[in-house]
This record gives structure tokens, sequence and C-alpha cells, in this order.
């Protein structure tokens, strides 16, 4: 993988946070109220800019319905540092997915596509890692086919090229196994006639980055000639977002 990320902008692009603070009340029967500047939530936020709009300038009180409470939590840590604190690969990578699955509700793509990057670093730490079948269920069942982060799910699993996490034993929902054995067939394919098969090393995050209309990826591909070296360093890069907690 390589990409870099250029995080400068113009000043004249600069993002000032300050002026009116917005009440976010998070949760069904536990409840908990995130005070966030309604600048940044615009500024950030397809669904917040929508909605604030329309509520007018006096409102300042919101109700998020179907996300967690640590996911919100999450989501606010990101919006005003840039970081995703994490414990464990394996505890946190449905903590990413989850993310990931808010950040669309709430129509922020910038924020999808850390939580994609996120997920990368996790499965270049290890590279056996595959997510498991509850989480697969999850994503099959809140996104639509073609999704990225499903294409991601399937590519996770060649990479690893281990049969053995595919098991009968597992409840992987049917369109999964669907996506990977075609993409199986692909890439059986693809080396039966000397073709270049895609790999983790020459695989570009923004493969697996959703983007509004007419939008660029702010993260740069690499040429597929380019040094490993590059490769390392943009790896490195990519993981800077995130931070042990």
């Amino acid at each position: 993988m390589a990409d870099r990320e250029d995080i400068t902008v113009p000043e004249n692009e600069r993002t000032r946070i300050e002026g009116d603070i917005v009440a976010i009340e998070v949760g069904d029967t536990t409840k908990e109220i995130f005070h966030v500047h309604k600048k940044l939530l615009m500024t950030r936020s397809a669904y917040f800019k929508k909605a604030l709009q329309y509520a007018g300038s006096a409102f300042s009180r919101l109700k998020v319905a179907n996300v967690e409470i640590a996911t919100f939590d999450l989501y606010v840590q990101y919006i005003y540092t840039g970081r995703l604190p994490y414990k464990t690969i394996d505890e946190s990578f449905g903590t990413m997915v989850d993310l990931y699955l808010a950040a669309g509700r709430l129509e922020d793509f910038d924020t999808m596509n850390a939580a994609i990057d996120a997920m990368l670093v996790f499965h270049t730490a290890e590279e056996t890692f595959v997510p498991n079948s509850s989480i697969i269920q999850k994503v099959y069942k809140a996104t639509e086919p073609g999704s990225e982060i499903r294409r991601l799910f399937v590519d996770m699993h060649l990479w690893s090229e281990d049969p053995d996490l595919i098991d009968e034993a597992d409840d992987d929902p049917r369109d999964f196994l669907v996506d990977f054995s075609k993409a199986a067939l692909k890439q059986l394919k693809a080396k039966s006639g000397d073709e270049e098969v895609a790999s983790y090393e020459t695989a570009s995050c923004c493969n697996y980055h959703e983007h509004s209309n007419g939008a660029k990826c702010n993260n740069r591909k690499r040429k597929r000639d380019d040094s490993d070296d590059a490769a390392s360093e943009d790896e490195e890069a990519r993981a800077d977002s995130l931070s042990p907690a």
C-alpha cells in the first residue's frame, strides 16, 4: 500500500473552531449529550449541515439515532483531533467498522476514509487478520452491493491466502461468499494468463475510499514500480492517525 495524505491547506481554507455549540443527544435507553461546535459539525458532515440549516440559527440541540455512544465519542475525538485511539487489533477493528458505518449515516466521507485507513493499518500489523463473521454480517446488512468496505473485506481474505479462513462452521453471509468466490475466480484467471494480480503491496487505500461527487482522493497513489521504501513510509504516515488508548 502506498498513499500519503496531504493534510496541509491554504491559509484561506483554515477552519476556525469557534462560535455556537450544538448539543447532540446520542443513545436509546442510556443517553449522553455531546457538545460540539456547530461550524465543525457543518464542515465535516453533510447530514449535520442539512439538519442545522433546516432548523435555523436558534436551534442548538439535535438527536442522532442508530449510533452507539462509544462510536459517537470516537467520532467527536476524530473530528477535533484527527486521531483514532485504539486498544488491540481484535477489539478495535470492530470499533473502526462501527465508526465507518456511523460516518456513512452522517455523510462524513473523510471520517469514513480514516476508518478504512485504520483497518488497513491493522491488517498490516497482522497480515493474516481478517474480519470475523459477525463483523462481515454487520457490514453486509448495513451497506449496498459494490460498496468499498465490502470490497475491502473480500480483498483482505484474498490477501491472506489462507483457505482455512473460510470455514463452513462460520455464519458468513451468502452475499459475501458470492463476492469472495467471484473475486477468487478473477484472480485465478489473471494468474493463469500471467497478468499482474492485485495484492496488498500494489493496492492503494484510495481503492476503498468514498468520495462525494467530483471529489478527488486526498491520498496520493503510488505507481506500481515505486520502491518498497516509499510503500513503508506511506504505511507509517497512514498509521499516524492511530494512537494507543
